[in-house]
């Protein structure tokens, strides 16, 4: 009787200690490091990144670009001198000197400035693009460094009840009795909640460490950085004709598919401008040298005829067009812009099949967290029932496994289902072009 009382207080005071918090769980602790805040990483992401700076310089390439298409060709200078005579009679020597031009037609070096500066609106809309999809990127990981510190809080506070049902009821500091059955059910379930455990521990140091690797080389970017913030983010009240229209408008990857066409384009006129023929002009002197006697068939030599001279030179090359009897050069640029067009179409069409997909999978992803948010708090009261009845004989220890793990299994699904919903949120925005927003407000700017 005496023994049976005393379990029975023990066992309730526990009960009573787990419910009021006092016992050491992981979710009254904060974690070591720096927590930050979803708007300040984000801000830190776009700031820091290493490859975004990189993708930057493409747009200085293409402006570099730009300044080369707009250059004439280059003239050039021809000097030379005759000093072999083939025929073998002593002849004047002569030097000659002349610069080259080419004289371009003035259409071509627009087409190519065209190209040039499409080029540039690519990598700029690709930039954009770019930037986007990094920011989309850092939510997600975000939303997954509160997602496994959620579960390893939850996998520490069933750890920590089970190790006090173990202190309490094993071992040289036992107070209360068990029978050999259930120390031993009591052993599998700590050796199982410890694997949890160490897992969970792993999964948040590998998500932890992901966001130090899209922070790059912000400030921010410092050992123990984690999110801080809560998965529990009001549900938007998104109409989908108004994000179907945002997605066509802001899209980046539509942005950057009317750019590759606009390039393609102005690849296709550049192609007909070069069929222009160019026109080649030389101009020049010549120096001849004189010679003042030469001999005659005997060998003898009398006073020569060669003065020195000096002459101009002027000639205009015009080429031959053999390669334009055919059109292989017009008909490919052309077949590019033609199929840069149909992508374009196309990636409209899936814009508008994805936006759709994205907004349907986040408004069932709220329906799963209703669902799931009422079980975890029946599971959690059953749980604390069962102890209660445990305390005083009315229940058996495998009742308390069962209650315990179901509740466990009910939050966790609940916290998935809070992650599910987040990372849904993410594909709403990234399905319609929306990146200026807030993920801890649930609302955008």
């Amino acid at each position: 009787m005496l023994e049976s009382r005393l379990m029975r207080n023990t066992l309730l005071g526990l009960v009573w200690a787990i419910a009021a918090g006092s016992l050491p769980l992981h979710a009254q602790s904060t974690p070591p490091g720096r927590g930050l805040a979803f708007g300040e990483f984000a801000q830190a992401v776009i700031e820091g990144n290493i490859g975004l700076a990189a993708q930057k310089f493409n747009v200085a390439v293409a402006d570099a670009a730009i300044a080369v298409a707009g250059l004439t060709p280059d003239p050039s200078f021809t000097v030379g001198y005759s000093a072999f005579e083939l025929s073998r009679m002593n002849l004047p020597k002569s030097t000659v000197a002349s610069v080259n031009f080419v004289l371009e037609d003035s259409d071509k070096r627009k087409a190519r400035v065209s190209v040039a500066q499409a080029d540039k609106a690519v990598a700029e809309a690709q930039l954009t693009e770019y930037m986007k999809t990094l920011r989309l990127d850092a939510a997600n990981a975000f939303i997954e460094s509160l997602r496994s510190h959620e579960i390893l809080v939850r996998r520490k506070y069933a750890l920590d009840l089970f190790e006090n049902l173990e202190r309490q009821t094993t071992g040289a500091a036992k107070k209360t009795p068990m029978p050999v059955e259930e120390r031993a059910q009591l052993r599998l379930e700590l050796a199982r909640l410890r694997g949890d455990f160490y897992q969970a521990e792993s999964d948040v140091v590998i998500a932890d460490k992901n966001l130090n690797f899209y922070l790059g080389e912000s400030k921010l970017n410092t050992p123990g950085v984690f999110a801080k913030g809560t998965l529990e983010i009001p549900e938007i009240q998104f109409t989908e004709a108004t994000l179907q229209e945002n997605a066509l408008a802001s899209r980046p990857d539509l942005a950057a598919a009317d750019t590759a066409l606009q390039s393609a384009r102005a690849k296709s006129e550049l192609a007909r401008a070069n069929r222009k023929l160019d026109v080649g002009i030389t101009l020049g002197v010549t120096h001849t040298q004189p010679i003042w006697s030469i001999p005659d068939a005997g060998g003898t030599y009398s006073p020569g005829s060669y003065p020195m001279s000096n002459g101009l030179i002027a000639s205009v090359s015009i080429p031959i067009p053999f390669s334009l009897s055919q059109d292989g050069d017009l008909r490919g640029p052309a077949a590019a812009a033609t199929q840069a067009e149909l992508r374009l179409k196309e990636l409209r069409s899936k814009t508008l099949i994805e936006t759709q997909q994205a907004l349907i999978k986040y408004r069932l992803s709220h329906k799963q967290i209703a669902a799931y948010g009422g079980g975890t708090k029946d599971a959690d009261i059953l749980m604390q029932d069962t102890l209660q009845k445990f305390a005083g004989n009315a229940t058996g220890f495998p009742d308390i496994v069962y209650y315990v793990r179901t509740a466990n299994e009910l939050y966790l699904a609940y916290v998935e289902a809070l992650a599910l919903s987040a990372k849904s949120l993410i594909s709403v925005y990234q399905s319609t072009g929306l990146w200026q927003f807030d993920l801890q407000k649930g609302v955008t700017p």
